[in-house]
């Protein structure tokens, strides 16, 4: 899993930063760093839990790989190139040769931000699974179907889609955990056609029951089209939705770049919309049009205030 995989990296790096370290003591931080690179995604396959620690796990280990090059620890100065390094690990590279691209690492370093070119997701569930909502939301909307009056569902996706949202299939007609509904498309379009929308409440463990959704997820089908997926861009996953309705009639939409991704961003209200419905039925959601302010000024405002609402 990239999150965890690469990310405590960048927790070291950056949390190094925040602590002075010297150049050679930031290389010692990413070279302890290399020692608790790692997470896998098979919990995912069986929809258990334990995926969302992994952001949590590489920033607790960036943190304490900092910390221990502050210490006076040493690392791996080729952490990352190295005969037993990360790049061989993981990607079975070897100085002699291989696929790997390392110019491609510090191409246009300094000048290309990553940060404009990352997604923000509008609902709580597999990125896999967005075109898939998107267009289920737009086809509710402009055509006013209801779900009632629909005979049959097909969704066309590439190929990485499929392995992530729509298998193993009898689990994702009917999700075990909310977690595993999370990554289930047909239960993610049902609910999306029913409330035109997919938040939080669509994931305990009363609503992924709900016979009412169930009941129609059988309706879906999902069949892989490499041809929607030109890009090859694992982070913005295209989808085709083709909805027959029980009078007889057909319609058809499709969707290259959902939202959230930087060619249909989010808008300032989206992620609004979004923070509130994370915060709702938390200790917060008294205070959440105080914190928008606040966060929406966070530029003008020392941090302590905001932590001070937070506390």
């Amino acid at each position: 899993h990239p999150t965890s995989v690469i990310g405590v990296f960048g927790a070291a790096a950056s949390s190094g930063k925040l602590l002075g370290l010297s150049k050679e003591k930031i290389q010692n931080a990413l070279g302890i760093a290399g020692s608790m690179a790692s997470g896998i995604l098979q919990g995912t396959k069986e929809g258990k839990e334990v995926k969302p620690l992994h952001p949590a796990i590489a920033a607790h280990n960036g943190v304490l790989a900092a910390y221990m090059a502050y210490s006076g620890l040493e690392g791996p100065s080729e952490v990352f190139e190295g005969e037993w390094g990360f790049f061989r690990a993981y990607m079975n590279w070897d100085k002699q040769g291989g696929d790997v691209n390392l110019d491609i690492i510090t191409k246009d370093l300094g000048m290309r931000w990553e940060l404009m070119n990352t997604s923000i997701k509008p609902y709580p569930s597999c990125h896999a699974s967005h075109s898939s909502i998107d267009l289920a939301i737009l086809m509710r909307n402009k055509y006013s179907i209801e779900v009632n009056d629909i005979e049959e569902i097909l969704i066309h996706v590439p190929r990485v889609a499929i392995e992530l949202v729509c298998e193993p299939w009898e689990h994702k007609i009917m999700p075990r955990t909310p977690y595993e509904a999370k990554f289930s498309a047909p239960y993610l379009v049902v609910v999306a056609l029913r409330r035109g929308w997919v938040g939080l409440r669509d994931f305990t463990r009363e609503s992924i029951k709900d016979p009412e959704v169930l009941k129609h997820t059988k309706k879906i089908r999902c069949t892989t089209d490499q041809s929607l997926w030109l890009s090859r861009n694992p982070y913005v996953i295209p989808a085709r939705m083709i909805i027959k309705t029980k009078d007889g009639k057909k319609y058809e939409e499709e969707i290259i770049e959902h939202k959230g991704t930087p060619g249909n961003p989010m808008t300032i209200e989206d992620v609004i919309k979004k923070f509130v419905d994370n915060i709702t039925a938390t200790k917060y959601e008294r205070i959440s049009e105080d914190l928008v302010k606040a966060i929406m000024t966070i530029e003008k405002l020392e941090i302590t205030e905001i932590m001070k609402m937070l506390a």
